[in-house]
């Protein structure tokens, strides 16, 4: 009795235990062609924006190197409003002004994905917010009306949503 206890326990931790999961390696990228994914950027720290970007940007030359095509779009609303933007005069992020180092950079990383066929987007609602005219945005960037829209039609296209705040 005292044995098939034993070999009962033994059976019900081994159906208790999780199969593993190989999160990294060859088999977890066998037989993707293709990454779809929506970049939903909202975050208006200058900091953290530049590093997102520039993450976006390593992981569609690391999928690369898989063999796998990235197929970005990056979509940017709310205060990431303001990376796209000519100047910041007669507009809400004014006052922000100050605390922008390295406006250049920001939009350089973007004109780079952009010059790699990455979308970029910005929300016409938000700039409304924010009173960003369209000719004050950067000529590389797309306005589109309502980037809300896009990520919903995107989403139901198969693209992977990930947010960036």
């Amino acid at each position: 009795m005292r044995t098939f206890a034993i070999a009962l326990l033994a059976i019900l931790a081994v159906a208790a235990t999780p199969a593993r999961v190989q999160a990294q390696g060859a088999d977890l990228f066998k037989g993707v062609t293709t990454a779809k994914t929506a970049w939903d950027v909202t975050v208006g720290d200058e900091k953290k924006f530049n590093d997102r970007m520039d993450l976006i940007r390593q992981t569609a030359e690391s999928l690369q190197k898989r063999g796998i095509k990235p197929d970005f779009v990056v979509l940017i609303r709310g205060p990431a409003t303001k990376f796209v933007t000519k100047t910041l005069d007669k507009t809400n992020f004014e006052k922000d002004k100050d605390k922008i180092k390295n406006m250049s950079g920001a939009q350089a990383t973007l004109k780079k994905l952009k010059d790699t066929g990455v979308p970029v987007e910005v929300c016409a609602v938000a700039m409304g917010v924010q009173k960003v005219d369209k000719d004050n945005v950067q000529p590389f960037i797309t306005v589109a009306d309502n980037v809300w829209e896009n990520l919903i039609i995107l989403q139901n296209k198969g693209y992977a949503y990930m947010p960036i705040d």
